[in-house]
């Protein structure tokens, strides 16, 4: 939680609300951490992701038939992709504008077959192409994205 939590502090509201948008931030541990503290918090990572699900729950919510309502942007593509739903997931990947939405569009394009197109995402996400099976790969990046 944060620290600096008041019922007097009227802006708690928008500086949670900030804090929540940041998990659309790059994989980038260093933005995480810094990003925050310019609101003159003093936060854990926990306090950012405080609704956010361990890479175990995550996994076991693909056994649902529809997506949990907390998952949203990167994660609602994986989580479609590994659902058996490529093209939605697809199509979810070319929403984000971001070096992680880069990453999974590579690695879908990669599932896909089509190697050009997956390198040209790699080059997209700062990454290089990744030599890991499709299943590896694709923990990688929501281990990336959520807490252990």
């Amino acid at each position: 939680m944060l620290t600096n939590r008041s019922a007097k502090n009227p802006r708690e509201n928008q500086h949670k609300h900030l804090l929540r948008s940041l998990e659309y931030l790059p994989s980038i541990p260093s933005l995480r951490q810094e990003k925050p503290a310019l609101l003159g918090y003093k936060i854990k990572k926990s306090d950012i992701f405080e609704d956010a699900m361990t890479h175990q729950e995550f996994l076991d919510s693909t056994q649902l038939d529809a997506p949990p309502p907390n998952i949203h942007g990167p994660l609602l593509a994986l989580w479609l992709d590994r659902t058996g739903d490529w093209e939605k997931a697809h199509n979810a990947a070319q929403d984000l504008e971001s070096e992680v939405g880069a990453w999974i569009h590579a690695y879908l394009h990669r599932k896909e077959g089509d190697a050009l197109n997956a390198q040209y995402w790699y080059s997209r996400a700062a990454k290089p192409e990744c030599r890991l099976s499709l299943d590896e790969e694709w923990t990688e990046i929501t281990k990336a994205l959520l807490p252990a």
